[in-house]
């Protein structure tokens, strides 16, 4: 298993331009929070998507440049988790968590930066860190049957 991108977006705020951008495996393209945000307010949230799968870890690149903080949620048993708040560095950023098992992370930008009365916070790429499954193995013994995991 390994790094995988998501697959989709969803219940995106309409303010995200290219939210796909953000899972096109292209470090050059970003989504971008749209016009109008003033300085020191927080952008509309940008969800993206995957089939459900075992997670441990996602990561993520944003620009810092108009935004000096992000929230990061995943949505797992029916809820959405922070799992990070804190400082965009303008590389890759890893957010290691127990696992679970997820199918959407969300993201939320503090902006800092307004040119021209618009703010763009973007988001460059994520990914999901997927986990194989847990191996099930049964064992017969004495006409029971053993589950082992």
């Amino acid at each position: 298993m390994g790094w995988v991108s998501p697959t989709g977006h969803a219940g995106t705020a309409p303010a995200w331009a290219a939210p796909q951008q953000a899972y096109d495996e292209n470090e050059a393209t970003a989504a971008s929070w749209g016009w109008g945000t003033p300085a020191c307010n927080y952008s509309g949230p940008i969800v993206l998507t995957h089939d459900a799968l075992q997670c441990t870890k996602i990561r993520f690149l944003a620009n810092p440049a108009q935004s000096d903080t992000v929230k990061v949620e995943l949505y797992y048993d029916g809820a959405w988790h922070e799992i990070y708040s804190g400082g965009i560095t303008g590389a890759w950023q890893e957010v290691e968590f127990s696992e679970v098992t997820t199918s959407q992370m969300r993201f939320t930008f503090h902006v800092i930066n307004v040119f021209a009365g618009s703010s763009m916070p973007s988001l460059y790429e994520v990914d999901f860190w997927e986990v194989p499954p847990p191996v099930v193995r049964r064992v017969l013994m004495d006409g029971l049957v053993v589950v082992a995991t």
